[in-house]
């Protein structure tokens, strides 16, 4: 019996480990999906830029 406890309680411990970095690759992926398109649209504005500066330079 008490055998029996300690594999369910190693079984509970197991599984909340494993939620718990499940939750947190889950908030990391989404950082860094953030990061990612905060980037792009950086560079967006950047090339953008680049575009409008040329035009200035050509008149």
């Amino acid at each position: 019996m008490a055998n029996n406890i300690k594999s369910t309680g190693r079984k509970f411990m197991e599984d909340s480990a494993s939620s718990v970095s499940a939750a947190k690759i889950q908030h990391q992926r989404q950082h860094i999906a953030q990061m990612f398109s905060q980037q792009q649209n950086k560079a967006q504005q950047t090339s953008g830029n680049a575009g409008n500066n040329s035009n200035n330079q050509s008149q």
